[in-house]
């Protein structure tokens, strides 16, 4: 049985085997036991390689990280949609890491729309909207980040920014939606921080 799967870096810049990325993602694909996973830095894993998830059932899944595999540097960005729909229906996640992940599609964000990730505590979003290619698709990851009450911390936010985030996306998100929230980085300051909160002011 496999638990944890830490992959970082093994499909980065400088590999040679990408295309086997394929044959380990289908076989994470049938460990519904998996409660961690973690492909940082991971861009040269190919889009159809990322297809080998899209029904895997991960209903135990508590961290997931996906930081930089959808960079400028990625091979597979058209895949990220497969990884979120899965990603979609693990219902227990507490950590989602998808920092630095600009190029992702507006349409491939879709696929998270309905997620209830009711436990969700921490997500990282940083340098993940920046680039106009997928800004639209902000709206549906805050649909989804809105029916998660128990979030802490959500970054939105680095050195480049989510610039791009449009004004109309964090209305998808009702007042007081994220009442423990205490670090936010990249959430627009003032009035926005206290509605998504529901009282008091944010950090960050």
């Amino acid at each position: 049985m496999c638990f944890d799967t830490d992959t970082q870096l093994c499909f980065g810049r400088s590999t040679r085997g990408a295309d086997g990325a394929a044959d380990l993602l289908e076989a994470l694909s049938h460990s519904p036991l998996l409660e961690y996973l973690d492909f940082y830095g991971c861009s040269r894993i190919p889009a159809a390689a990322w297809q080998k998830v899209r029904s895997a059932k991960w209903l135990h899944l508590k961290k997931a990280g996906f930081g930089a595999c959808f960079n400028k540097y990625a091979k597979g960005a058209d895949g990220a949609a497969d990884l979120l729909e899965a990603l979609s229906h693990s219902p227990l996640l507490e950590y989602l890491d998808f920092y630095g992940c600009s190029q992702i599609p507006a349409a491939a964000w879709q696929k998270v729309r309905s997620a209830k990730w009711l436990h969700l505590k921490k997500a990282d979003f940083g340098a993940s909207f920046h680039d106009p290619q997928g800004a639209d698709g902000a709206a549906d990851l805050l649909q989804a980040l809105s029916q998660s009450p128990l979030l802490e911390e959500l970054k939105f936010y680095d050195y480049s920014g989510c610039s791009q985030i449009p004004t109309a996306a964090w209305q998808k998100v009702p007042d007081g939606a994220w009442p423990k929230l205490r670090w936010a980085p990249g959430i627009p300051a003032g009035e926005e921080f206290r509605r998504l909160r529901g009282h008091g002011e944010l950090e960050g």
